[in-house]
Order: C-alpha cells, then structure tokens, then sequence
C-alpha cells in the first residue's frame, strides 16, 4: 500500500491523473476541482472522498499532511435477467451467490455489498490486494481448458440461469468478464439407457434385498458406487461371503449419457463374479513369471522394469 500526495491541479486521462512527476492509478472513479474552494468538476458519484484543504488535493481520509492510503475495495457486479430484488426467493438467491463466491474464490476477501436496482444485480466487494487474484480465476472460466471446479460451478450457474429462463453477466465496471448463456446454451441430449456388456472390478460392501431382485453395492478402486441386480439368491449368498473383499463381476449394464456429456451406469445385472486375489507384488510378479512362455521370467529386476513402464503411462 503505498502513500501518494498531490496538488490541487491535475491533468485527467481515462483511467489515469498525472501530478507532474508523479501519477495515480485508480480503476474506480476519477475526481476533479478546478480551485482549491469549489467543489465544481467532480466527476463521479463519490465526493466525499476528495478532500481539499491547505492547497492540496488528497483522495482517502487522512489528513492532508499524511498524504493518501489507498484501500478502496474493488467492485464486481453480477447481474440475472430474471426476478427483481424484490421478487428473487432468498433460497434461489443464496444458491446463486454461493456458486458465484466459488467462482471468484479468495473467500475470506470477498464481501456482498448489496442488490442493486432493475434485475437482479448482485454488488460484490473485493479487497484490494485480492481483486488481481479474483480477476485471474475468472479468466479462467473463458479458457479452452478451465480447472475441473471452475467447470463445474460454471455449470450449476448456468443450470441455475436455465430453470429461471435467464442469461447472466460477470463485470468490472464497463468491463464484461464472463457471459452466462444460461437458458441459450444448447443442451446435450441425453441418451440411453444403452445396455452393454462390461465387468467391474471392486469391493462388496452392502448386499440385500426383500423382494426377487437381491441389489449388491460395489465400490471401484476409486471410489465410485456401483449398483448392481441379480435375481439369483444362490449369487446373492455367494457374493455376500466375500463381503468387504475385492472381487470382478461380468454382467450387462445399462448406461445413460446425461446433459453434460458423460457416461453413468444406471444398473448393472450380474451374470457371474470371482474374487481377486489380494496379493503382494512379489507374489504377483512370481506368479507371472511361472507362466510358461512369459517375459517377466527372463527379466533380471521385474519391478524394476514394472516402475519404468508406470511412469510412462503417469
């Protein structure tokens, strides 16, 4: 943060008042008086934050010998072309802001100011050391390839925007940061459902059932839910003694592609299922190396060799 004192004659250009030799930058608004004693010329709607006294010029609150402290917090204005402030439901308008605060990020930094009039204009308070930061972030959401928790609160403003039959804008003042097509962005359609055959690898850890359709749940390596249905209660009992155990199951799932272009399993009818040896490396790599005909058995350091091929497909 850094002191700036000025006389009262300035030469106003666009974003910039120079003093001579010394100038000041300010992306907010620009205040000008042509005498020491009028307050005639003032450019802006805030005034009371030029201070004239002794001969000089000072923008802030401190006094003229201590010279200027620029702490003026930056303004972000998002605005819904759906609902008024006095129509917008306050559930509706705090999912919209709550999306929005993702977006912008620097949490601790960013403060609601208030509603402004017309449609729904939501006036957002920055501070000044993390305005650079918030302009960054969204700039990123206009790139090719935007980080995957941009992506995703983009969505949920635009599926917000949708239901409410609107668009929205993201600026800084005259600056357009982000357009929100809303309810004109063009909608995947969603596909299927598509059976197909598959096999899933995981853990059992819930199976039961009181009708003829017994449901197992798997969870995958990576933590994905998996539901699966067999009709067989000799399957269900089974599958059930390997409970918490990792076991690959074959069967036919049905898929569905939702709005957003990807893959679900909605279902997955099992067929048949084993259980995966839970094994070190070690025991894996010897086991491999008994088959007969194999190439891990004429290698020196198969987990050498094992690591190598990792970090070429990392």
């Amino acid at each position: 943060m850094r002191r700036v004192a000025c006389y009262a004659s300035a030469i106003v250009f666009r974003d910039r008042i120079d003093f001579g030799d010394r100038f000041l930058l300010t992306t907010t608004h620009i205040y000008y008086r042509r005498t020491p004693s009028s307050r005639e010329g003032c450019v802006g709607s805030q005034p009371n934050l030029w201070d004239l006294a002794r001969g000089r010029a000072f923008f802030g609150f401190e006094s003229p010998e201590k010279g200027l402290v620029m702490n003026e917090c930056v303004k972000f204005d998002f605005r819904i072309t759906a609902y008024t402030p006095n129509t917008i439901p306050m559930d509706r308008l705090a999912r919209y802001m709550c999306d929005l605060a993702n977006l912008m990020g620097s949490a601790p930094h960013v403060h609601f100011e208030k509603l402004l009039r017309g449609s729904t204009r939501v006036c957002v308070r920055v501070e000044p050391e993390d305005a650079p930061k918030v302009r960054e972030r969204i700039a990123l959401a206009n790139r090719s390839d935007p980080p995957a928790d941009v992506v995703k609160t983009v969505r949920s403003i635009n599926a917000l925007l949708r239901e409410d039959g609107a668009t929205g804008f993201l600026n800084q003042g005259p600056a357009k940061l982000y357009t929100f097509p809303g309810v004109n962005e063009p909608v995947p359609a969603r596909i299927g459902p598509i059976k197909e055959a598959g096999v899933l690898d995981g853990e059992i850890v819930r199976v039961g059932g009181k009708d003829k359709t017994i449901h197992v749940l798997l969870v995958g390596p990576d933590g994905q839910e998996y539901k699966l249905v067999t009709t067989s209660r000799d399957m269900a009992k089974s599958m059930a003694n390997h409970l918490y155990g990792p076991v690959r199951v074959t069967g036919t799932g049905a898929w569905t592609r939702n709005e957003e272009g990807k893959w679900e399993l909605e279902s997955f009818a099992v067929q048949d299922f084993e259980p995966i040896e839970d094994r070190s490396l070690i025991e894996a790599f010897a086991a491999l190396q008994a088959v007969e005909g194999s190439g891990w058995k004429q290698m020196d350091d198969p987990l050498a060799t094992w690591e190598q091929l990792r970090s070429h497909c990392a």
